[in-house]
């Protein structure tokens, strides 16, 4: 019975992922009217309601940061068009979680013609497709994430309910696209384990120490925008590795081996680094949360 259900989501998982993606865009159009009755912020309001919710007294004017700037017009030019569509942050972190839920499959699929279907011919171009799928919902994904946050602020809708949502969709995202990737057999399962423990673990070691009145907690890279980058980078590297071996092109220092594991190297390297983040996260609030915490 369970062969039988795995057999028809592989069959039609297209069509699902597909399917769910327009619900969502449905639901969407359906609260556009509740949305358009809002007023919503202009870009310097988002910009000092920006520093006043990530707590930044730092200038981030255009002369001072502009490449900074040009990232917070791009959310404030993305978050605006979302929220005129109708997405509400909810839905649009209802929307990351899809996207990263069919990252996870592909990243199964792209590993299908590579591990699990041995002794089948070993399929590179296939496996390549998927992998660009994967890597594309993950980062589309990871920009919905950011978005649903810009909606909240500038349509006004930002609710301690939306937050928890967000943060445990974020959680589970994580966790479904690590255990894909285990159970695809691109990565060791310990070392798995040991890379889904450290992301948990970072993100909760600076929402705790949040939580107990340290303003600034951004003092690592080991957060969710660089796992995702890390993940991203691994596969370009295994990407560019498949394809070269499928159009039999090689390099001569013979590295091929190594870089058709790009995948497990780059998930050791986020392991060690998500770890590393937490340890400084814990060194961080020990030196400066209020001594009645610490």
């Amino acid at each position: 019975m369970f062969e039988e259900i795995l057999s028809i989501l592989d069959a039609y998982s297209p069509i699902i992922v597909l399917g769910v993606i327009f619900l969502t865009f449905v639901l969407a159009l359906l609260n556009r009217k509740k949305l358009a009755a809002r007023q919503f912020m202009d870009f310097k309001e988002y910009k000092e309601d920006w520093k006043r919710s990530h707590m930044k007294p730092v200038e981030i004017d255009e002369d001072v940061r502009p490449t900074f700037n040009k990232w917070l017009k791009f959310n404030f030019v993305l978050g605006t068009y979302l929220a005129r569509i109708g997405f509400s942050p909810n839905l649009a972190s209802v929307l990351a979680f899809i996207l990263s839920t069919a990252s996870a499959y592909y990243f199964i699929k792209a590993a299908f013609f590579i591990k699990i279907a041995i002794p089948t011919p070993i399929d590179y171009i296939l496996s390549d497709l998927y992998f660009a799928l994967a890597v594309a919902a993950l980062l589309l994904s990871g920009l919905i994430d950011i978005l649903d946050g810009a909606i909240a602020h500038l349509t006004n809708t930002s609710t301690p309910f939306g937050d928890v949502l967000d943060n445990c969709l974020d959680k589970y995202a994580d966790a479904v696209v690590l255990i894909a990737i285990i159970c695809a057999g691109l990565v060791d399962p310990l070392l798995g384990l040991a890379a889904l423990l450290g992301s948990l673990l970072v993100d909760y070691a600076r929402a705790r120490t949040m939580g107990l009145g340290l303003k600034e907690t951004k003092v690592t890279i080991g957060e969710r925008p660089f796992r995702m980058l890390m993940i991203s980078i691994a596969v370009a590297f295994q990407f560019v590795t498949q394809l070269s071996v499928a159009l039999n092109v090689q390099v001569p220092i013979g590295w091929h081996e190594f870089f058709l594991n790009s995948v497990q190297w780059g998930i050791l390297i986020m392991t060690i680094l998500t770890h590393l983040s937490t340890i400084q996260i814990v060194i961080h609030a020990k030196k400066n949360l209020p001594k009645k915490f610490s």
